[in-house]
């Protein structure tokens, strides 16, 4: 509230009193005096100050304009990132099983199943730490036969657990090994995928496959053996860089509840809600199902504080060019008004009516050309840190 009744009144007492302290130091005199007198340097004076405020106002306006472009060419950078996946035809909804962990991974998995029915469904699967949800967590690790050195930095990843045909759902890429298969179960050893950033950071060159990591944070504590290594993920927004990332396998995870659905179809949002909601009713009218949205508005919700950004910026751009055109305009007609008399003058005397016009037109454009100059330099300055 402060800051808005500050924004409010503060231009409007600056401009309103240098006006009236300007009025009230008229002498009535020099009111009084000849309009060849009022023309002379105190008119000058005032003309070469309105004169360098239009300046002034081009060079802000150029500072502008120039940033606003960056900002929309960046974001259009921005929206060309590939996440990693596939989010064309991917819809999304976040589920809660109310059961104890020994039967979710059977639940989650007939439930896969069930949406993988609904007609013009591909793939269906579910997921703990759904990209550009909200719900990513990550835990240290440790792999098993390089032991952390003294003053290295704690080797730290997300990690995502799955159900179903998660990566072929989401159009990720297994780049070496195999993916999860259902002999990968609870009585089974314990297997894990690794995304590619963390095979680059933590293997380089060597081969990941059958290096076994040891998840701190897991609540089964035990050595994980990898078995593939798949394309690398945005976890929360295109801006970031890619974290490294582990995948479990549900039935060897299985303490998760909350979930999120993953479906490729082929159908409209609109064709595929219902159907989805009445299969998991069908399930269990007890789980709820919420936050239905297609993959693509997540990807794109993630950068909306930046689109709202560049919009703004760029209207207020907009608007300044607009000030600026107009503040020209006005010098230009001030002037003209002042340069009256001269003007009649040069006329009486054969001066052509196109001379005249690019004389006035001359002031005008040597105004632009300084706030032009000066908006230039003042961007070279700003425009690295922008």
């Amino acid at each position: 509230l402060a800051f808005r009744v500050a924004v409010a009144l503060a231009p409007a007492t600056l401009f309103g009193l240098l006006p009236a302290l300007r009025a009230a130091r008229v002498d009535l005199n020099e009111v009084l005096k000849s309009a060849a007198g009022r023309a002379g340097s105190a008119g000058a004076g005032q003309h070469r100050l309105l004169q360098g405020s239009v300046v002034l106002q081009v060079a802000l306006t150029l500072v502008l304009l120039l940033g606003s472009a960056l900002t929309v060419g960046s974001f259009g950078k921005l929206l060309a990132v590939d996440p990693g996946f596939e989010a064309d035809g991917v819809l999304t909804a976040k589920i809660a099983v109310p059961y104890e962990s020994a039967r979710l991974p059977a639940a989650y998995a007939q439930l896969v199943e069930a949406a993988e029915a609904i007609p013009g469904v591909r793939r269906a699967a579910a997921i703990f730490g759904l990209p550009f949800s909200g719900d990513n967590d990550s835990s240290p690790f440790q792999i098993v036969g390089q032991p952390k050195m003294e003053g290295d930095p704690e080797r730290h990843a997300e990690y995502r657990v799955i159900s179903g045909d998660y990566f072929q759902a989401m159009g990720i890429p297994l780049v070496r090994g195999r993916a999860f298969t259902s002999a990968d179960r609870d009585s089974a050893p314990n297997v894990i995928l690794i995304d590619e950033r963390l095979a680059r950071q933590y293997f380089g060159d060597a081969d990941p496959l059958g290096q076994r990591l040891e998840h701190l944070g897991s609540p089964r504590g035990d050595e994980w053996t990898i078995v593939g290594v798949v394309g690398a993920v945005m976890g929360t927004e295109l801006a970031e860089e890619h974290k490294a990332t582990i995948y479990y396998h549900h039935p060897q995870l299985p303490w998760y509840s909350q979930m999120a659905l993953v479906l490729k179809s082929v159908l409209a949002r609109a064709e595929i809600v219902g159907p989805l909601r009445a299969a998991v009713r069908d399930f269990d009218p007890r789980i709820p199902m919420h936050d239905v949205r297609p993959m693509q508005e997540r990807v794109e919700a993630s950068v909306g504080a930046r689109r709202l950004a560049t919009i703004v910026m760029t209207g207020f751009a907009a608007l300044s060019f607009a000030l600026a055109v107009l503040g020209i305009y006005g010098v230009i007609s001030y002037g003209t008004a002042q340069r009256t008399r001269e003007i009649g003058i040069r006329m009486a005397l054969g001066a052509q009516a196109g001379s005249v016009s690019r004389m006035v037109l001359r002031d005008g454009l040597v105004v632009a050309t300084f706030g032009i100059l000066a908006g230039g330099l003042l961007f070279i300055l700003v425009g690295r840190v922008l």
